[in-house]
């Protein structure tokens, strides 16, 4: 658990707020972004503290934003933190990545690819949704729960692979990405209803036997 230290500093174009974990150990969490660029370098340090949160809403409806490079050390992006950036087409994750949040990259419908490191254990209900020139997905072995629809709609999507440690997958979360031909579910132990629903080029699902139930409509 950490409590607000101080809120609403500023850096140059930064905004920030600092906070105090349980070890009291400070950190910063961008809030928002005020600068004019379109190649985007969030920094590893503000006021001297190590970044660590890309805090809710922080770059959204960003439009002008075409790529994001987000600095080792941030350990969680916060809830709808790039959504509605419908010129975004890269972001670069870093390995201390832990937690993408619900909406971060809702709409971001110029987004290619979404490529993580080891260590991720969470993608966020909505996380990805309609992201309709995403083409390509990396999961880390790390991965244990991938949110209700968070990459629905992903039309484009017909890349993907998931590692051993994924149990859940959410509602709807993969439903209508119409360019996925197979899927590797051996050890998911949660599978959502609609997940793979109207994925129409869907050839191939390989299920394992921890799932105690197939519903109707799964896909």
């Amino acid at each position: 658990q950490s409590s607000v230290d101080s809120v609403n500093l500023r850096e140059n174009q930064w905004v920030y707020s600092v906070y105090v974990d349980k070890n009291n150990r400070k950190y910063a969490a961008v809030t928002r972004y005020d600068g004019g660029e379109i190649d985007i370098e969030i920094p590893a340090l503000l006021g001297g503290i190590p970044v660590k949160v890309i805090s809710r809403e922080a770059f959204c409806n960003g439009k002008y934003i075409t790529s994001v490079v987000i600095p080792e050390g941030v350990t969680e992006i916060g809830k709808y933190a790039f959504c509605g950036c419908i010129g975004l087409r890269s972001v670069t994750f870093p390995g201390s990545l832990k937690s993408v949040g619900e909406g971060a990259f809702y709409g971001c419908r110029s987004l290619t690819e979404a490529s993580f490191s080891e260590g991720l254990t969470k993608i966020g209900s909505f996380a990805f949704y309609g992201c309709i020139h995403l083409t390509g997905a990396s999961f880390p072995s790390t991965l244990k729960s991938i949110g209700d629809s968070a990459f629905q709609g992903c039309g484009m999507l017909g890349n993907v692979s998931f590692g051993s440690a994924l149990e859940t997958i959410g509602d709807t979360a993969f439903m209508g990405c119409q360019s996925l031909e197979s899927v590797d579910l051996s050890e998911v132990s949660d599978l959502g209803a609609g997940a793979f629903m109207k994925c129409h080029l869907l050839k191939k699902a390989v299920l394992g036997d921890r799932i105690p139930e197939i519903l109707p409509d799964t896909f």
